[in-house]
């Protein structure tokens, strides 16, 4: 049997400003833009049937998924540190040629493979650009359909 769950993938932040993943241990804040839309998150999941103010969202440790959790209006958030980003075992000139032909990197695969097993059960996961290409390379889903998706948007999959 299938569950439905939603990722989000964290609003811009700092890291992405400069094009570096995180800024210390727990990365990069939200920038302007990554606080309006968390905002706009608010009304979008709204049209799916997410109340924030009651439904949790599990997000990760990193500052930049808690707080588009935050401004996107949930009340109950709880961290998971398996949500977090992945990345580093692949040096940057590799992961940038692997990101550009849209392949999923191996830690991220690792990493989805790893969430995958054990799966916070809200439905709702703020996470992180690499770990959703590693999910969906786990859920073979065509990088057409999905890889790593924009700052701020919402994507519905079904695990299995």
């Amino acid at each position: 049997m299938s569950w439905v769950v939603y990722v989000i993938r964290h609003g811009a932040s700092e890291g992405n400003r400069y094009n570096q993943a995180s800024f210390g241990p727990k990365g990069g804040a939200l920038t302007e833009k990554g606080i309006e839309e968390a905002k706009t998150l608010s009304k979008e999941l709204q049209a799916i049937d997410i109340d924030t103010r009651i439904e949790p969202a599990a997000t990760s440790a990193m500052k930049r998924a808690y707080e588009t959790a935050h401004y996107a209006g949930f009340q109950h958030i709880n961290i998971y540190s398996v949500l977090n980003e992945v990345g580093g075992d692949e040096p940057p000139e590799i992961l940038d040629a692997m990101l550009a032909r849209k392949e999923a990197p191996p830690s991220a695969i690792a990493a989805a493979q790893k969430l995958l097993k054990n799966p916070p059960l809200e439905r709702v996961w703020v996470t992180h650009g690499q770990l959703i290409a590693g999910i969906a390379h786990v859920l073979h889903i065509p990088t057409s359909e999905l890889f790593i998706p924009k700052t701020g948007t919402i994507t519905k999959l079904e695990l299995p």
